[in-house]
This record gives C-alpha cells, sequence and structure tokens, in this order.
C-alpha cells in the first residue's frame, strides 16, 4: 500500500479494484485514536526528567529554545493560526504534565489556545537601558564607565550604550 500511495487517486481505486477481483485486501496504515480522557504514563526518560524537575528550583534547565527570524510583513492571527492547527495535529504539543494519585501523568488537551504575546522591541530596549544605567558604578573601582553593545537586525547594526558615574562630571 506505501507505494500505492505514491499513485493518483484514479489509479489507487483502480489497482484496489483489480486487487478486490483477485481476493488480495487493501490494508490502509491508520493510527488508531486514544482515549482523550485516558491518562498517559510517563516514559523511563519521562519519569528520570520529572525527578530531576522535582529536585531543581529553577525549572528551565531543560528547556530547548530555539529561534529563526522572520523577514517581511507578517500577519500574527495567521501565524497564530498555523501554529494552533500544527498543535491540534500533534498531541505532543498538547501535553502537559501533572500528578494524579502521587504518580505524574501525561495530560493531553483536547484543545489548546496558543499565548502568543507580540513584544515591542524598541520598548524593551529602553527597559534594557534603564536597567542599565541603574547599574552600580563602585567608586573605588577603577572604571566608572561602562559601555554595552546592543546588536540589532541582521544588517550588522548596533547600539552602543554608555553609562558613567555623576562624579566623573563633577
Amino acid at each position: 500500500m506505501s507505494k500505492m500511495n505514491h499513485n493518483s487517486q484514479d489509479k489507487q481505486k483502480l489497482l484496489k479494484l483489480l486487487l478486490q477481483k483477485k481476493g488480495i485486501g487493501v490494508k490502509t496504515n491508520t493510527i488508531p485514536t486514544r482515549n482523550p480522557s485516558q491518562l498517559v504514563p510517563l516514559s523511563f526518560s519521562q519519569e528520570r526528567l520529572w525527578f530531576l524537575y522535582q529536585l531543581e528550583a529553577n525549572g528551565y534547565t531543560y528547556n530547548m529554545p530555539f529561534r529563526f527570524q522572520i523577514d517581511g510583513n507578517l500577519d500574527v492571527n495567521i501565524f497564530r493560526k498555523a501554529l494552533e492547527t500544527i498543535m491540534q495535529r500533534h498531541e505532543l504539543l498538547r501535553t502537559c504534565f501533572q500528578e494524579v494519585d502521587k504518580t505524574p501523568r501525561q495530560i493531553i488537551k483536547l484543545k489548546i489556545q496558543l499565548n502568543l504575546p507580540l513584544l515591542d522591541l524598541l520598548q524593551e530596549l529602553s527597559h534594557l537601558y534603564e536597567a542599565f544605567d541603574k547599574n552600580n558604578l563602585i567608586l573605588d573601582q577603577i572604571s566608572l564607565f561602562n559601555t554595552v553593545i546592543f546588536p540589532f537586525g541582521k544588517d550588522n547594526s548596533y547600539f552602543a550604550y554608555f553609562t558613567k558615574s555623576g562624579f566623573l562630571t563633577q
């Protein structure tokens, strides 16, 4: 049947009829559906991570971040809908882990609404500037002048930001 999937629908129907006439059944490969209310046990590696997660204070050690850049116009609503469609198709992306009767279980949500905040980087940059402004310049240290570089964009653009102690201008 796997070779049959590469044929057009008409060819598939014709081949199926010919095989049926010869008494040869055609099996279709389908993934059985799971009862949505069924609690799913953790795999052995998930159990290990669950145990380590319970011991850690920060909870982000096992995060696996990735990022990519999108150039050009972006319709955020269409992007959100596309991600939600992908999440709806894949249980893994709708799974969380909770303790049920003192045993960790996978809980698979039927539907999930994606939280997709849109951050204004220029606003965030002003918060970084403000935090950098409040950076302690210790008077008995050699340098009372701090500098930081913020790369901005992919076109070799940078923001250079400087902070100096008010003592230097007095």
